[in-house]
């Protein structure tokens, strides 16, 4: 048994992404065949305004039988699957699409066992931290190149967990975001944790917010959605326009469940 055990936790952080499991109820009927694992991942895009619900399942087999039929809610998801993980998306022909706030159900055969898990995606944080608004112009509305301004934000009602603080040098702007309407390079993205930085940021400040940064699975969605507008960067200043904007990331208590907000206002400043 402690070898099994042993061989769970190596796989789980190898096969997985660094999917860490919110409970392990499951694991004393299962694991004699292996054990499935969640994460669910709700944000809104800022290029296009569209909000998508991903869970990621992936699992870790203790014998050779391997993973058979996976089930959502009773329907069937895959059967003979391969591999150690599958993402279920919107869009998926199993029924409804992926909804924010709703309870979900999967069930994985390992040979003759079920292993069981259930989550509960989140919903995004907008009504709560409706007010979440970047302060803008700067102080000195135009930055000289290569600086490090210092960026500050509006906040009333609750604090999220953390923030997403992006700064874009525009290319094409339209208006308002939604329909595509931020166009740009990233310059600086980062995941910031909200108990450091209730507030504001120096520019460049490295991610901290290790429920994200730590995670290579959600790094790495994050970082494929369209725009680059959720994908690390920390470049310096140049000449031309920025528009800069922060949105709220919440989470469950577990870490498994994430939701993204989309930005609702932007400030601008200027780079000589």
């Amino acid at each position: 048994m402690l070898k099994k055990t042993f061989a769970l936790a190596v796989g789980l952080s190898l096969l997985t992404g660094c999917i860490a499991s919110r409970e392990f109820g499951n694991l004393s009927d299962t694991l004699s065949k292996g054990t499935l694992l969640t994460r669910s991942l709700t944000a809104s895009n800022p290029g296009d305004g569209n909000v998508t619900v991903t869970n990621f399942l992936g699992w870790i087999m203790l014998n050779q039988s391997g993973a058979g039929t996976l089930k959502r809610d009773g329907n069937i998801l895959k059967s003979d699957l391969s591999g150690s993980a599958y993402t279920d998306k919107d869009g998926d022909p199993v029924g409804n699409d992926i909804a924010p706030d709703t309870l979900y159900t999967y069930e994985l055969t390992f040979g003759n066992s079920t292993a069981t898990q259930s989550i509960r995606t989140r919903s995004l944080p907008d009504t709560t931290f409706s007010a979440l608004t970047p302060n803008g112009p700067l102080p000195s509305d135009d930055v000289a190149a290569g600086s490090k301004p210092q960026l500050s934000w509006t906040k009333n009602f609750e604090t999220p967990k953390g923030f997403i603080v992006t700064v874009t040098r525009l290319g094409d702007y339209t208006a308002g975001f939604g329909g595509g309407g931020m166009s740009g390079e990233p310059y600086y993205v980062s995941f910031l944790n909200a108990a450091s930085h209730s507030a504001g940021v120096t520019y460049g400040t490295p991610s901290d917010l290790d429920a994200i940064v730590k995670d290579e699975l959600l790094s790495k969605t994050l970082s494929e959605m369209p725009g680059g507008f959720f994908k690390a960067e920390n470049k310096d200043l140049v000449s031309g326009r920025y528009i800069w904007t922060v949105v709220a990331i919440d989470h469950d208590d577990a870490k498994t469940a994430f939701a993204i907000s989309s930005p609702t206002t932007v400030a601008t400043f200027g780079v000589q």
